[in-house]
């Protein structure tokens, strides 16, 4: 029997056959079969990531530039910040607001030197004040001359400031004579020597005749004031002292001018609706000159407040009753 003789392979084709194998077996070896343990999950299999060289697709970079578009030129979200809502449970204590003192009501010419507390605005007003004014312009004057014509002089101090401060700023109304009906509001009293008893009066003055303040049955001798409509005479305080706590135009203004004019400034249409009119007991005159000086400021303030002529009536220990004329 004949052989056939077999046929060499050329080199290329052994070359190629080699790498086929190596190829399959590269293949089995990369495929990971699931392991046989029982009550185990297999593993996913690990997709592999695209590599950060490979370029990305044009949709991605479609997506990409409206992704920027909508957050803004730099590309990064804005900072979110958390908004509190209001606080459960959780006190704190609020800062205390001390209550403000009332303002100064501004009029030329006119200062105001003490204190002003809740209340002293309702009789300090700018309208008050710019009357006083005009009474002090008016007869700051006349009232030098009737000083310097007294034979002995008083001290401008004399009978105020040396007198002791009260605790009680309401006893300056009092009752007048034997009469309990009739009652003194007396600014030359010892009890109003301080500023805030004189404001404080001129308060209950006002609040009597706007019927906000009752009179007391138990004390009809403190800040009482009876019901009768002529049951009220105010005496203001003497040409010689000052209100040094009010200046007007830089020099002090009379005590009488003070005190008589917020008082008919403030109750004069009051008390002429409720009555005959303002009463005033006027101090202790030296002169006719005082006398006639008296009745040309109340001629003065009737004109001015626009009151009847003889309103504003007044008795002295010169002359009985004195009116109050217009010239």
């Amino acid at each position: 029997m004949t052989t056939r003789p077999r046929k060499k392979r050329s080199k290329a084709k052994k070359a190629s056959q080699k790498k086929s194998f190596v190829k399959a077996a590269a293949k089995k070896k990369s495929v990971k079969r699931p392991s046989k343990t029982r009550g185990a999950k297999s593993a996913r299999p690990v997709t592999k990531r695209a590599n950060a060289s490979t370029a990305p697709s044009k949709h991605l970079k479609r997506a990409a530039r409206r992704r920027f578009a909508l957050l803004g030129v730099s590309g990064r979200r804005p900072k979110s910040v958390a908004q509190r809502g209001p606080a459960r449970g959780r006190v704190t204590a609020r800062p205390r607001v001390g209550k403000q003192a009332a303002a100064a009501p501004r009029v030329p010419g006119v200062a105001i030197k003490a204190p002003l507390r809740p209340r002293y605005t309702e009789i300090l007003t700018p309208a008050a004040l710019r009357f006083l004014a005009e009474l002090h312009r008016g007869f700051e004057a006349a009232r030098q001359r009737i000083l310097a014509a007294r034979a002995e002089p008083l001290n401008p101090e004399e009978g105020q400031l040396a007198l002791p401060d009260p605790t009680d700023t309401a006893t300056i109304i009092t009752s007048l004579g034997s009469d309990p009906q009739i009652e003194l509001a007396d600014f030359g009293n010892p009890n109003a020597a301080k500023w805030s008893s004189r404001i404080e009066a001129q308060i209950n003055l006002k609040d009597r005749w706007s019927r906000k303040m009752k009179p007391r049955a138990d004390s009809p001798d403190q800040s009482a004031v009876s019901n009768a409509p002529s049951g009220l005479i105010v005496r203001p305080r003497g040409w010689h002292l000052l209100e040094e706590q009010l200046p007007i135009d830089g020099a002090p203004i009379s005590g009488a001018l003070f005190d008589f004019g917020l008082y008919i400034f403030h109750n004069a249409m009051a008390q002429i609706a409720a009555g005959p009119g303002p009463r005033l007991h006027l101090p202790k005159a030296e002169t006719p000159e005082e006398i006639e000086l008296w009745n040309d400021v109340f001629a003065f303030a009737q004109e001015r407040l626009g009151l009847p002529a003889g309103t504003i009536r007044a008795s002295s220990s010169m002359d009985g009753l004195l009116e109050g004329n217009s010239a």
